[in-house]
Order: C-alpha cells, then sequence, then structure tokens
C-alpha cells in the first residue's frame, strides 16, 4: 500500500498524489469539472466515494491499483497490470409495484471480471497515423 498516496477535492474535480504531495494529477473517470465537497474510502468494497456540489454522488469502485502503484514503477515501467478483483454473479429480480425504484436508480456492474491496467503510452490509432 502506497502510504504517500493523497487525494484533494478542488472547485475544479478531485486530484491525487502518489508521491505525498509534490506531483498532483487530475482524477477523471467520467467525474466532470465540479466542486468536489467531500471524499472518504469505502473500506470493505475499496471504494473511494466522492460528493460534489450539484452534481451528486460519484463512486470510483475498487481503488486498489492506486493504492499500490507509486511514482518510480510508472517511470519504469511501459505497462502494468493490476490483480483481479473477485467476479461476482447475480440474478436481477423483476420489478415490483410502487414508487421505491423511481426516486433512485444505479447500473449494477456488468456480469465479469475487471481488468484494471496501465499503459504509459497509448498506442496510435490508424486514422491518428493516416492525419500525419
Amino acid at each position: 500500500v502506497n502510504e504517500n498516496l493523497l487525494f484533494a477535492g478542488t472547485e475544479l474535480g478531485i486530484y491525487f498524489t502518489l508521491d505525498g504531495g509534490n506531483h498532483w494529477m487530475k482524477l477523471g473517470s467520467g467525474l466532470p469539472d465540479v466542486a468536489v465537497r467531500d471524499i472518504t474510502v469505502q473500506e470493505r468494497e475499496k471504494d473511494l466515494v466522492i460528493a460534489t456540489f450539484g452534481r451528486g454522488l460519484y463512486i470510483l469502485d475498487d481503488y486498489s491499483a492506486l493504492r499500490e502503484i507509486d511514482q518510480p514503477k510508472l517511470d519504469t515501467h511501459d505497462a502494468l497490470f493490476f490483480p483481479v478483483k473477485d467476479a461476482l454473479m447475480y440474478v436481477q429480480e423483476g420489478s415490483r409495484y410502487g414508487t421505491g425504484a423511481a426516486y433512485y436508480k444505479a447500473e449494477n456492474p456488468e456480469f465479469g471480471a475487471n481488468f484494471t491496467y496501465y499503459i504509459k503510452e497509448l498506442p496510435e490509432s490508424l486514422k491518428s497515423k493516416r492525419l500525419k
């Protein structure tokens, strides 16, 4: 676990550092440029929970890859593959009468395992090669 991993919520999103605050990187993952008001870690699932001003709540599922990486690894490896979290299977029940489901709705994770990896430089697409 990287004890130098820190998170900071700002008026324009959330940032993280792997080296105790010397270098900060923006954490994107679908989070818009919005004021982050609160950050907490859900210990059991290793989720990073981000509360924003006016845009709701965002959850980064299983942020354990950020806990295991450090700047020297990023500098010395072209690609990294992180441990895979156990895949879960579930059976979704049919809807029932009532208004409970009308107030809140979030998608369940898709079936299968999620793989977390890091690639220093993305491969160049054929389209970008043609545009050169």
